[in-house]
Formats: structure tokens, C-alpha cells, sequence
């Protein structure tokens, strides 16, 4: 008989390994940039900002969908989610909202590239995509009905504050260079530590799952002291000039992934069933060989996609004015 049949009730631990954290970290980074974008378009003295967050919506977009394409057991069938639609899955959903997503941060990033009055009605309609993204990732995690931890009313504003740090993170690492505005690049770094900072404190108070809270080990709180390492090198990054901008962003987006790390690897360890946790596994996890390796390979694409954007996509001066040369 070449199938299973559960016979007890045991919920079966999800096959899920790092992409899908990064595709998670990325995605909502991503779709926090872009409605922050949005928003500075619409305050309409923001236009400096918006070409940093237009850049890091795409970048970080273009990672998370890279990551979510991965994890696929079979990515090369990939186009069977648009042959065959579904209005009762969350993941069917997503092949549908993520590339919306892609093309209006794309549009967004081709709107900056010169600085020109913003037409508020393109930009109120470019914070929906961003909004579907937060909806469609938070109900992918709560879907999955066996897992305490993922039905919990915390998960909403949790993948809110993780997407916030890691998109302030990014921004602030896009917005580096020689001719940024210290002042615009100091904010963007002060943004990036107050999200890291959060992050920090969700991933500390973020509770284990009702009915294990006595089984925990130590190793529950491995990601929390993680998260305050990134806060302490945040903080320090704000702080000092230069290159600390860089070390600010790297650490909202370190506080961003380990923050779904604690969320996603951690909450694998507790199905409802279950008389064991492997809290221990799930956190050790992060150093094993396909972990290392999709993180090397989303970083590298990261660096990559930031440097090339930018590159293709230049930000064009205004003309200069009739009879001034420059």
C-alpha cells in the first residue's frame, strides 16, 4: 500500500526549511518599502525617500520570489498555479498578488528616477499590492491550522513590524553612496535600529505555544538573543558615520529573518499533538548545510539585485535651467 493513512489524529511537521523564512523576511521587507514609498509620494515632500524604498520594494521582491520559486518541490511546473486558478488557497493567491507586487514596485522605481510632482492617485493605488502582500503571507502561516503558534492574533502585527525592520533595513543600505544626504541616510539607519529594536522585543515576549510553555528549553530564546545582537550592532551603526549605515540596514535585516526564524523553524517544533518539542533542532537548524547555503545564495542575490537595479534603473538629473550651463 504506497500511501499513509492517519489513524491517531498526529498532525505531520511541515517539510519547511530556511527559504521559506527568506521568502517571508523578504517578501514582507519588500512590501513595507513599497507602501512607505507610496506614503512619501502622497506626503509629496518625500520624493528623496521615495527613490530609496522604490529600490529596496524591488529588490527585496525579486529575493522573495526567488526564494518562494526554490522551495517549490517541483519550480519548473511552476506555471500550473496560473492554469489552473484557486479561490481556497492562500499559495495560489500569492502567484497571482506577487508579481502585481513586482510590477507596480518596478513602475514605482521608473516613476523615481526623476523627481517630478507625484500623481496621488497612482500613488494611493501602489499601497494595495503592498497591503495583499502582508495578507497573502500572513494567511499562508495561518492557514496551517496545526500549529499553535501560527493562529495566534500576534502573527498580523508581527509580520507588520518584521517587514517594517527589514524594509528600513534594505532602504537604508540603498541609500548609501557619496552623494546621500547624511541627513536622509541617518534617519533611514535610526529607522533601521527602532525595527530591530521591535523585532527584538516580539521575538522575547513572543510566547511558545499554549501547552508547551512548561516543555521549553533554553533554546526557545536562542533567536531573542540574536535579535538583541542585532540591535546592539544597529544601534552602534546609527551611531557612527559612514559605513555604520551599512551595518544598521544588514542588522533590520537580520532582526527581520530571525524574528520568521523563531516564527517559522521554532513553531515547526510544536504541532498540537505531539508529546515531544525540538526546539533545540529547530534553532541548530540555521547552521546546517542547505540553511547556510540558501542564506549565502539570497544574500549574494540580494547584493547582486542592489547594485544592478540601481544600475540599469540610474536616477536622471533634472535639466538644468534654459541658458545656465552646469
Amino acid at each position: 500500500m504506497p500511501d499513509v493513512m492517519e489513524l491517531v489524529g498526529v498532525v505531520p511537521a511541515p517539510d519547511w526549511g530556511a527559504l521559506e523564512p527568506l521568502a517571508l523576511g523578504m517578501l514582507t521587507a519588500g512590501a513595507a518599502a513599497l507602501i512607505l514609498a507610496a506614503l512619501t509620494l502622497l506626503w509629496g515632500r518625500g520624493e528623496r525617500l521615495a527613490r530609496p524604498f522604490s529600490l529596496a520594494a524591488l529588490t527585496a521582491g525579486l529575493c522573495g520570489q526567488s526564494a518562494l520559486f526554490v522551495s517549490l518541490e517541483q519550480p519548473l511546473r511552476a506555471y500550473e498555479f496560473f492554469l489552473h486558478p484557486s479561490t481556497t488557497s492562500w499559495t495560489a493567491a500569492g502567484a497571482y498578488i506577487v508579481p502585481v507586487f513586482l510590477l507596480t514596485a518596478l513602475g514605482l522605481v521608473w516613476r523615481t528616477r526623476r523627481p517630478r510632482p507625484a500623481n496621488r492617485t497612482l500613488a494611493a493605488l501602489a499601497l494595495l499590492p503592498g497591503i495583499a502582500v502582508f495578507t497573502y503571507a500572513t494567511n499562508e502561516i495561518m492557514a496551517c491550522v496545526g500549529r499553535a503558534l501560527w493562529t495566534s492574533p500576534v502573527l498580523p502585527p508581527l509580520f507588520v513590524i518584521a517587514g517594517l525592520a527589514g524594509g528600513l533595513g534594505l532602504t537604508a543600505c540603498l541609500a548609501g553612496g557619496r552623494d546621500a544626504d547624511p541627513g536622509v541616510t541617518r534617519a533611514l539607519a535610526g529607522s533601521a535600529a527602532l525595527g530591530a529594536g521591535a523585532c527584538a522585543a516580539l521575538a522575547i515576549f513572543l510566547p511558545a505555544p499554549a501547552g508547551f510553555a512548561g516543555a521549553v528549553s533554553l533554546w526557545w530564546h536562542a533567536p531573542d538573543l540574536l535579535c538583541l545582537l542585532a540591535l546592539v550592532a544597529a544601534v552602534l551603526g546609527w551611531k557612527s558615520a559612514g559605513r555604520g549605515l551599512y551595518v544598521a540596514g544588514v542588522a533590520g535585516l537580520a532582526a527581520d529573518f530571525l524574528l520568521f526564524w523563531k516564527l517559522i523553524q521554532l513553531g515547526q517544533a510544536f504541532p498540537r499533538n505531539a508529546a515531544t518539542v525540538a526546539d533545540k533542532a529547530a534553532f541548530l537548524d540555521l547552521l546546517s548545510g542547505p540553511s547556510l547555503l540558501a542564506l549565502a545564495g539570497t544574500a549574494g542575490l540580494l547584493l547582486a539585485l542592489g547594485l544592478l537595479v540601481p544600475a540599469l534603473l540610474p536616477e536622471k538629473t533634472p535639466p538644468a535651467p534654459h541658458g545656465v550651463r552646469s
